[in-house]
């Protein structure tokens, strides 16, 4: 019992900002022949603003602290009442009914009880959709994030096409050579190797891939071991062979 009294009065600080904002209310409410009551609800500040009117035009304006919130009803403190400093009241502001019950207390020997009958009065204007509005406001931030994300994703991925085109446009003229020495070279030896062959061959190998541009920038280039041979058919020595590999732009 406790645990669920602890929910019902914390329900309000569970209540996100665009539902607090919102304005509810019970208004038009007739407590008797001559007297009517308008109950403005200020979820935000936790407070129910009164207006009271009587038939003859007097008015009275009153805040009043909020108990407790449950999805059908508010509830008030114990306000202590104007005939005397031992009596209090209470009142229930019921969104089912669109009702407000008042339960009047006095105070006996230290001991608050329940004076009399409660009084229930109906009101005729009633804005009580507090919970409703929650769940609303909750799956429309969902929709709002989820049309952010939507929209985030569209965004990157038609930033990363046009890079892609971008990118195909930039690289469309660029070719990749690879050439390979047929001779094989003593290990002891492929420090002093000549690289010219390899040069011409890379050159005439970029100008045919190249054609009909009749000429190259070249934008990468270098030699490397593509082969080894430890037990090579002529001599005990390792042989390696090179080859020269790199991107051409042709222009």
């Amino acid at each position: 019992m406790k645990k669920k009294t602890l929910i019902i009065f914390f329900f309000i600080f569970l209540l996100p900002n665009s539902v607090l904002a919102e304005s509810y209310y019970f208004k038009k409410c007739q407590l008797s022949e001559k007297v009517f009551a308008d109950y403005i609800i200020n979820l935000s500040s936790n407070k129910i603003n009164v207006k009271l009117r009587t038939t003859d035009g007097n008015t009275q304006e009153l805040s009043d602290k909020i108990k407790s919130i449950t999805k059908d009803q508010i509830v008030s403190e114990i306000i202590q009442s104007g005939s005397g400093k031992e009596y209090y009241f209470q009142y229930y502001l019921d969104a089912k009914s669109k009702s407000i019950t008042k339960l009047k207390y006095k105070m006996n020997n230290g001991v608050l009880g329940v004076d009399g009958p409660k009084q229930k009065n109906y009101c005729a204007d009633v804005k009580s959709d507090w919970v409703k509005n929650k769940k609303e406001k909750i799956e429309e931030e969902k929709k709002k994030k989820l049309k952010a994300k939507q929209e985030k994703e569209i965004i990157e991925a038609k930033k990363k096409k046009e890079a892609e085109i971008k990118k195909k446009e930039k690289e469309k003229n660029h070719r990749e050579i690879l050439v390979m020495d047929n001779e094989w070279i003593k290990l002891s030896e492929a420090g002093n190797v000549s690289m010219e062959h390899l040069t011409t061959l890379f050159r005439e190998r970029a100008l045919d891939l190249c054609y009909p541009f009749e000429n190259f920038d070249i934008l990468d280039q270098y030699t490397e071991v593509m082969e080894m041979d430890e037990t090579p058919a002529f001599g005990i020595e390792t042989v390696v062979r090179f080859a020269m590999k790199g991107i051409v732009k042709c222009k």
